[in-house]
């Protein structure tokens, strides 16, 4: 933690239940030469992924902005890009416009799926009645031929499942098992707790990638070459970015309006773009933007005047 503050391990949550209709992009890639075509538009090395694998990746531009951040799955016979919503549009398109004489063909299944999220506990169990079994990697994917397609994610973590469905017939389903609907607010908790940031909220086309603090997770510095590659290289060998996503912990209530300054003893260090509670009223998690310094020299932080801590990075 830093000064004033001390970082403690909350629970993630303890509730059990499903959360329903939840907005995400949802992007099919087909054909024979998908993978090669994916491959040179990620961060991420896919090359060694085995069916029902997957892996975090970002879409860079030519100057090495970000086009989209998504966790891309390796199903049989098809790649799905899922994450936050808003992006499979322009994924597509992104994608579309360098496929020459490329067998490779796009699907936007964000509006035509169902998505639900299994959470809780002996998720194993609770996958049986719909005749589905938990992935064996995270990320990961494990598809039948009637049931749901069923997801790991970082976003959701240890104790969250995706399930992707062409039918609204799931949530009957698990209604019929006793399973308690959550709010929305529950996934916002997750993402949060699994410091996840949110396309479109926390990130942006403007950002680049080693902004994000996931280059032992989202990029590859040892594959071939991938649009926007040479950005990425210079900045790993020449020098640093100036700003970096992080996620702060702060005591009392969460804030609600967003984004809110940051600010270290006498100036704005950043913006705060997302939070949510993480135990009841007393404590909450967001995700913000600081300038390097302030990350690296972990200043007296604050937000509304309450101090906040930074959490150290995922790996």
């Amino acid at each position: 933690g830093v000064t004033g503050v001390q970082t403690c391990a909350l629970p993630i949550y303890n509730e059990s239940g499903f959360i329903q209709n939840v907005p995400r992009s949802v992007l099919e890639v087909q054909g024979q030469d998908s993978a090669q075509h994916l491959q040179r538009f990620c961060t991420a090395d896919l090359s060694d992924l085995e069916c029902g694998e997957g892996r975090e990746a970002m879409f860079l531009n030519a100057k090495g902005k970000l086009v989209g951040f998504v966790e891309v799955y390796r199903l049989n016979e098809r790649w799905l890009l899922f994450g936050s919503p808003g992006q499979a549009a322009t994924l597509q398109t992104h994608l579309d416009r360098y496929v020459v004489r490329e067998d490779v063909q796009f699907k936007d299944l964000s509006e035509s799926m169902s998505v639900l999220v299994l959470v809780g506990s002996n998720l194993t169990e609770r996958l049986e009645p719909l005749n589905a079994t938990p992935p064996e990697t995270m990320p990961g994917s494990k598809e039948g031929t009637s049931n749901p397609l069923v997801l790991s994610s970082r976003e959701l973590g240890e104790h969250g499942l995706w399930l992707v469905a062409g039918t609204d017939e799931l949530q009957e389903t698990l209604v019929g098992c006793g399973e308690t609907l959550l709010s929305s607010e529950t996934l916002e908790q997750i993402r949060q707790r699994n410091q996840y940031p949110r396309f479109g909220l926390d990130l942006s086309e403007n950002n680049l990638p080693q902004e994000l603090q996931r280059d032992s997770i989202a990029i590859s510095f040892t594959k071939g070459c991938y649009l926007g590659q040479e950005t990425v290289a210079r900045i790993d060998a020449l020098g640093h970015v100036n700003r970096l996503l992080c996620s702060l912990q702060g005591q009392g209530p969460c804030p609600t309006e967003f984004p809110r300054d940051v600010t270290s003893p006498d100036q704005v260090v950043g913006k705060i773009t997302s939070a949510a509670s993480i135990d009841g009223d007393s404590a909450w998690q967001g995700t913000a933007t600081l300038q390097r310094g302030a990350v690296k020299d972990k200043n007296r932080l604050s937000v509304d005047g309450q101090s906040v801590a930074i959490l150290p990075p995922v790996s």
